[in-house]
Formats: structure tokens, C-alpha cells, sequence
């Protein structure tokens, strides 16, 4: 993986702003206590204007934003890269 996958750079923003440096891919950073659901908006900006997608209402479900691995999924499928 390179520094433009976008796995890789969900990963570094998670852990940079979570200070969380040892995030798994699958773990559930809301379950886990990591982020609460008020950050989830800042998470929406982020992958939005990283990605350059817009999420609409009904993408807004925690199980698009639960993990490192959900949150790839979710941008892949939004830019067509599945």
C-alpha cells in the first residue's frame, strides 16, 4: 500500500487526531469509546473533502463509519473503486 491508498490515509487521520497510534483495521473506534458521535461530523467533513464525495442521509449510518476497514469499504463504493 502507498501513501495514496485511502485506507492508509484514514488510518493516519484517525490516529493522528484520536491519538490513537496502534488503531486495528476492524476495530469499532465508537464501540471502543475512541470517538464519540459528536466527532462523526468532523469524520464526514474529512472524508468528504479528502475524497471529494459528497454522503448524503442515507450513507449516514455508523456502520459506514465504524472502523478503518468500514469506512474504506464505504469510500470505495462511493468512487466507484469496489
Amino acid at each position: 500500500m502507498n501513501a495514496v491508498d485511502p485506507k492508509s490515509q484514514i488510518r493516519d487521520y484517525l490516529e493522528r487526531v484520536t491519538r490513537h497510534p496502534d488503531l486495528r483495521d476492524d476495530q469499532n473506534i465508537f464501540d471502543d469509546g475512541i470517538v464519540n458521535s459528536i466527532f462523526a461530523v468532523e469524520l464526514v467533513v474529512f472524508i468528504e473533502d479528502r475524497f471529494n464525495i459528497t454522503i448524503e442521509n442515507d450513507d449516514l449510518d455508523f456502520a459506514n463509519f465504524a472502523s478503518i476497514d468500514a469506512i474504506a469499504a464505504f469510500v470505495a463504493r462511493k468512487t466507484g473503486a469496489a
